[in-house]
C-alpha cells in the first residue's frame, strides 16, 4: 500500500496505535505530543486531504466546511468520506450538477451497499430529471432485498413526476403498508390520487395527515383543490386561506409557491363570490 493511501485509510488506527504504545511504555507527555506532531507532518506532506477532510467536517462555519472539503476533494483521495460529505453538502442546497458526480464517486469507494448514500444520489438523479438513473438505482436497491420504506417513497415520487401514475400508486401503498405511522407516504399517496382524479380519497390522505402534523402547510393547498375539484367553493375557500397564509410564513415547507397558492384562491373565492 502507497503511503498516501496508508493515511488516507489508516491515520485515526496509527494515532490511536501510537497512543496506545504511549500507555504502554510510558515515554512521558512530551514524546507522546511529538509523535502527534511528526504523524501531523507526514500527513500534511504525503496525504494533507486528510486533514483537509477532518477541518471540513470540524469547521462549523458551512462556508470554510465547503471550502476544506473541496480541497480535500481537489486530490482526489481515495477514501469516500470527502466525496460523500461534500455530495450531501451540495444536495442540501439542490445544487444537483454538482452533487451528483461526487455520490456516484463516494458509492464506487464505499465498501458494500450505503443505502442512505444511493437514497440521496437516487434524490439528486430525480432532482436533476434523470428519472431513468434513479428508477435503475432503486430497483437495483429492491432487487438487493432493500424493502424499505425510504426506497418505495422515492420510487414513487419517481413515477409521480413520471406521470406513471399506475406505478406511482402501487409504490406509495408499499410504502404506506411498510409503515402505517409515517406522514410523508400518506402525503404523497395524496398527490397521485389527486393526479388520479380520485378526489375522495385524496381528501382523506389529506385530512390523515394534517391530524398527525404539528404545522401542515402545504397539505391545506391541496385539501384546498381537493374541496375545489369537489365544487365544495366555501371549503376550498377555508382551506386555501390557511394554506396561503402558511406558506407566506414558512415558504421551505412547501413545493407550491405562494403565487400558486392565491390564484387557487383567488378563483375559489370567485365560486363563493358568484352564488
Amino acid at each position: 500500500m502507497k503511503i498516501t493511501e496508508l493515511f488516507q485509510r489508516h491515520l485515526f488506527f496509527l494515532v490511536l496505535l501510537w497512543a496506545f504504545a504511549c500507555i504502554l511504555m510510558k515515554p512521558g507527555w512530551l514524546i507522546f505530543v511529538a509523535g502527534i506532531l511528526i504523524l501531523a507532518a507526514v500527513t500534511l506532506l504525503f496525504a494533507p486531504e486528510v486533514l483537509w477532510y477532518g477541518a471540513g467536517l470540524l469547521t462549523l462555519n458551512p462556508e470554510k466546511s465547503k471550502f476544506y472539503l473541496e480541497k480535500a476533494v481537489a486530490r482526489q483521495p481515495s477514501i469516500p468520506g470527502p466525496y460523500r460529505t461534500l455530495g450531501l453538502i451540495y444536495a442540501k442546497a439542490r445544487q444537483w450538477t454538482e452533487a451528483i458526480p461526487l455520490l456516484e464517486k463516494a458509492l464506487t469507494l464505499t465498501k458494500g451497499v450505503n443505502l442512505n448514500l444511493n437514497l440521496a444520489l437516487a434524490i439528486a438523479y430525480r432532482e436533476s430529471g434523470a428519472y431513468e438513473d434513479t428508477l435503475s438505482l432503486l430497483h437495483k436497491l429492491i432487487d438487493r432485498g432493500y424493502i424499505n420504506v425510504q426506497v418505495y417513497y422515492n420510487l414513487a415520487h419517481t413515477y409521480l413526476k413520471q406521470e406513471n401514475l399506475t406505478d406511482a400508486l402501487k409504490a406509495a401503498k408499499k410504502a404506506r403498508a411498510l409503515n402505517a405511522t409515517l406522514v410523508e407516504p400518506v402525503l404523497l399517496l395524496g398527490r397521485v390520487h389527486f393526479a388520479l382524479q380520485d378526489y375522495a380519497a385524496a381528501k382523506d390522505d389529506f385530512t390523515w395527515a394534517i391530524n398527525r402534523l404539528s404545522w401542515p402547510v402545504e397539505s391545506y393547498y391541496w385539501l384546498g383543490r381537493c374541496a375545489f375539484a369537489q365544487g365544495e367553493w366555501v371549503e376550498a375557500v377555508k382551506n386555501l386561506e390557511i394554506a396561503v397564509e402558511r406558506i407566506k410564513a414558512d415558504p421551505l415547507l412547501s413545493d407550491v409557491p405562494v403565487e400558486e397558492a392565491e390564484e387557487w384562491l383567488r378563483r375559489a373565492k370567485a365560486k363563493t363570490d358568484a352564488l
